[in-house]
Formats: structure tokens, sequence, C-alpha cells
């Protein structure tokens, strides 16, 4: 259900989006997910055992409320992330 839409944390406290193994959830390769911090709680992404998330800034830390970033999935487990992150 999350495929092409905007999941929103909203929390208070640090939260964490975890990106799905391929076994669990069966994405199809070019898939794309928007994660956006709705709260003032810090929001990680990391990915669940099985499944790699490629970032280029140096964390996968929203940098403040409402940042937004996106995730295209490149292969079955591998994930290429993008945007206001620190």
């Amino acid at each position: 259900g999350d495929n092409n839409n905007l999941v929103t944390m909203s929390n208070a406290a640090a939260n964490i989006f975890y990106v799905p193994a391929n076994a669990s959830v069966a994405y199809p390769v070019g898939s794309s997910l928007s994660v956006a911090q709705g709260g003032t709680g810090a929001t990680s992404l990391t990915g669940a055992t099985g499944s790699v998330v490629l970032d280029t800034p140096s964390t996968l830390i929203c940098r403040a409320q409402y940042s937004t970033v996106s995730l295209v999935q490149i292969s079955a487990n591998t994930w290429l992330v993008g945007g206001d992150l620190q």
C-alpha cells in the first residue's frame, strides 16, 4: 500500500521508517516510496534484515520537520534514497 504514496511519520520522539526486505514485501523493481517527517521527532530510514538502502549523504536521517525523502527500488533488495537528509 505504500508504493507510490507518501508515508508521514508524525511522531514527537525519534522514529524509524523500516524499508522491508523483498521476502517480506515484494515491491516491483522501480517502485517508489516517499517519506516525510511530519513531527518534531527525527525520522531515520533503515533497511530491514536482507534489504540494502543506498544513500548519498552521510546519514539516513531527515534533516528537519517537514523534510521529505524518496526511495526507489533499483533491484530486489536495493533502494536508492535521496532528498532532504542530514
